[in-house]
Protein backbone atom coordinates (compact mmCIF):
# COMPACT_ATOMS: atom_id res chain seq x y z
CA UNK A 1 0.00 0.00 0.00
CA UNK A 2 1.54 3.30 -1.32
CA UNK A 3 -0.22 6.04 1.34
CA UNK A 4 -0.66 10.05 1.42
CA UNK A 5 -0.86 10.90 4.63
CA UNK A 6 -3.53 13.57 5.76
CA UNK A 7 -1.80 16.89 4.80
CA UNK A 8 -3.59 20.29 5.43
CA UNK A 9 -2.91 23.36 3.51
CA UNK A 10 -5.38 25.70 5.68
CA UNK A 11 -6.56 26.19 9.55
CA UNK A 12 -9.88 24.53 9.32
CA UNK A 13 -12.61 25.90 11.34
CA UNK A 14 -15.14 24.12 12.51
CA UNK A 15 -18.16 26.71 12.27
CA UNK A 16 -17.57 26.28 8.35
CA UNK A 17 -19.01 24.14 6.01
CA UNK A 18 -16.59 22.50 3.47
CA UNK A 19 -16.76 20.28 0.01
CA UNK A 20 -15.41 17.10 0.46
CA UNK A 21 -14.63 15.06 -2.38
CA UNK A 22 -13.74 10.87 -2.62
CA UNK A 23 -12.51 9.37 -5.50
CA UNK A 24 -11.79 5.69 -5.74
CA UNK A 25 -10.28 4.53 -9.15
CA UNK A 26 -9.28 0.96 -10.36
CA UNK A 27 -5.98 -0.10 -12.53
CA UNK A 28 -6.55 -2.40 -15.32
CA UNK A 29 -3.53 -3.48 -14.26
CA UNK A 30 -1.26 -3.77 -11.47
CA UNK A 31 1.41 -2.53 -13.88
CA UNK A 32 0.20 0.53 -14.40
CA UNK A 33 0.95 1.53 -10.91
CA UNK A 34 4.45 2.99 -11.28
CA UNK A 35 2.50 5.17 -14.23
CA UNK A 36 0.14 5.61 -11.60
CA UNK A 37 2.55 6.89 -9.04
CA UNK A 38 4.51 9.12 -11.08
CA UNK A 39 0.95 10.98 -12.43
CA UNK A 40 0.27 11.52 -8.73
CA UNK A 41 3.71 12.37 -7.52
CA UNK A 42 3.56 15.36 -9.99
CA UNK A 43 0.32 16.42 -9.09
CA UNK A 44 0.98 16.96 -5.58
CA UNK A 45 3.20 19.97 -5.28
CA UNK A 46 0.17 21.92 -8.23
CA UNK A 47 -2.78 20.25 -5.42
CA UNK A 48 -0.59 21.67 -2.14
CA UNK A 49 -0.44 24.96 -3.64
CA UNK A 50 -4.12 25.26 -4.82
CA UNK A 51 -6.40 27.63 -3.78
CA UNK A 52 -8.92 26.75 -1.23
CA UNK A 53 -7.42 23.44 -0.58
CA UNK A 54 -8.57 22.31 3.27
CA UNK A 55 -6.50 18.62 3.00
CA UNK A 56 -5.84 15.86 1.36
CA UNK A 57 -4.89 12.44 1.53
CA UNK A 58 -4.54 8.94 -0.37
CA UNK A 59 -3.77 5.38 -0.70
CA UNK A 60 -2.83 3.09 -3.50
CA UNK A 61 -2.59 -0.93 -3.60
CA UNK A 62 0.74 -2.00 -5.30
CA UNK A 63 0.98 -5.29 -6.61
CA UNK A 64 -1.48 -7.38 -5.09
CA UNK A 65 -4.13 -5.38 -6.05
CA UNK A 66 -5.44 -2.31 -8.77
CA UNK A 67 -7.22 0.06 -6.34
CA UNK A 68 -6.57 3.34 -4.96
CA UNK A 69 -8.36 5.75 -3.08
CA UNK A 70 -7.80 10.09 -2.79
CA UNK A 71 -9.99 12.00 -0.78
CA UNK A 72 -9.62 15.76 -0.72
CA UNK A 73 -11.29 18.88 1.05
CA UNK A 74 -12.02 22.23 -0.76
CA UNK A 75 -13.38 25.51 1.09
CA UNK A 76 -15.94 25.43 -1.83
CA UNK A 77 -16.71 23.59 -5.50
CA UNK A 78 -15.30 26.41 -7.80
CA UNK A 79 -11.61 26.15 -6.11
CA UNK A 80 -12.20 22.28 -6.78
CA UNK A 81 -13.22 22.86 -10.23
CA UNK A 82 -10.50 24.90 -10.72
CA UNK A 83 -7.38 22.30 -9.76
CA UNK A 84 -9.37 19.80 -11.37
CA UNK A 85 -9.86 21.48 -14.75
CA UNK A 86 -5.95 22.76 -14.56
CA UNK A 87 -3.58 21.79 -17.22
CA UNK A 88 -1.11 19.58 -14.45
CA UNK A 89 -4.22 17.77 -13.51
CA UNK A 90 -5.42 17.20 -17.61
CA UNK A 91 -2.35 16.30 -18.56
CA UNK A 92 -1.98 13.61 -15.88
CA UNK A 93 -5.72 12.47 -16.62
CA UNK A 94 -4.98 11.93 -20.27
CA UNK A 95 -1.82 10.06 -19.41
CA UNK A 96 -3.48 7.67 -16.66
CA UNK A 97 -7.09 7.77 -18.67
CA UNK A 98 -5.55 4.28 -20.61
CA UNK A 99 -4.77 2.37 -17.79
CA UNK A 100 -7.83 3.21 -15.95
CA UNK A 101 -10.76 0.33 -15.55
CA UNK A 102 -13.10 2.74 -13.19
CA UNK A 103 -13.64 6.16 -11.74
CA UNK A 104 -15.70 6.88 -9.32
CA UNK A 105 -16.46 10.65 -7.79
CA UNK A 106 -18.87 11.17 -4.88
CA UNK A 107 -18.98 14.92 -3.73
CA UNK A 108 -20.47 15.97 -0.31
CA UNK A 109 -20.80 18.45 2.27
CA UNK A 110 -18.66 18.14 5.78
CA UNK A 111 -18.45 20.38 8.99
CA UNK A 112 -15.01 22.00 9.95
CA UNK A 113 -15.59 19.67 12.66
CA UNK A 114 -15.73 16.66 11.01
CA UNK A 115 -12.52 17.24 8.67
CA UNK A 116 -10.26 14.45 9.22
CA UNK A 117 -6.68 15.08 10.85
CA UNK A 118 -4.90 11.59 9.51
CA UNK A 119 -5.67 9.15 6.75
CA UNK A 120 -6.79 6.31 8.82
CA UNK A 121 -9.18 8.83 10.28
CA UNK A 122 -10.27 10.32 6.97
CA UNK A 123 -11.60 6.72 6.06
CA UNK A 124 -13.44 6.49 8.82
CA UNK A 125 -15.20 9.57 8.28
CA UNK A 126 -16.23 8.72 4.77
CA UNK A 127 -19.67 8.01 5.27
CA UNK A 128 -20.77 4.76 3.82
CA UNK A 129 -23.40 6.28 1.62
CA UNK A 130 -20.59 8.33 0.11
CA UNK A 131 -17.94 5.60 -0.78
CA UNK A 132 -19.07 4.31 -4.76
CA UNK A 133 -20.09 0.61 -4.46
CA UNK A 134 -19.76 -1.98 -7.35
Amino acid sequence: MTRVSWGSSTKISSEIKYLAMNVDMERKSVWSFFSFLRQAQALIPELQGSKGLVGYAGDAQMFLGKKARFLSVWENEDDLYCFAHGESHSKAMVKFKPATKSFKFVKWEISGSEVPKRWKEALKEIPPSKVPQK
